[in-house]
């Protein structure tokens, strides 16, 4: 691997990584929390903006460019994606916990970090054959 494929990767995957922390704080910080509807029958609950939180599929296609540079510097940035997001639910399950409103469903939170780390492993997957075959294509 050249020093330039490297740092392109390392450049890449900081990105991912970087975006990934900012839109989980952005989404913890922007949950509506407990409030009553309008109407006045009961209340919405809300800790985690999950609409905000879907930003974060934007950042796959940059994960497969960085993979096609190296798939190694790229698996970093699986984790640079995962990390965040986990936290992020260690995060809505304490503030479910706190508030008396959890009933022990909002644990199913945790399948959105594990499909990003199976749609991420499979992202470096495509981005590094890609890659891998177009540099046997220029030799």
């Amino acid at each position: 691997m050249t020093p330039r494929r490297h740092l392109v990767a390392s450049g890449l995957v900081l990105l991912v990584t970087l975006s990934s922390v900012a839109l989980v704080l952005v989404a913890l910080d922007q949950a509506l929390g407990e409030r009553v509807r309008p109407d006045g029958s009961c209340c919405d609950v809300e800790f985690i903006d999950y609409g905000l939180l879907q930003l974060a599929w934007l950042l796959f296609p940059v994960l497969g460019v960085a993979a096609w540079f190296s798939a190694r510097v790229a698996l970093v940035g699986i984790l640079g994606m995962v990390v965040p997001q986990w936290l992020a639910q260690n995060e809505v399950v304490e503030r479910y916990d706190q508030s008396g409103w959890g009933d022990g469903l909002e644990v199913l939170g945790y399948v959105i970090p594990i499909g990003v780390l199976v749609l991420g492993a499979v992202t470096v997957l495509v981005g590094w054959l890609v890659g891998r075959s177009r540099r046997r294509h220029d030799q």
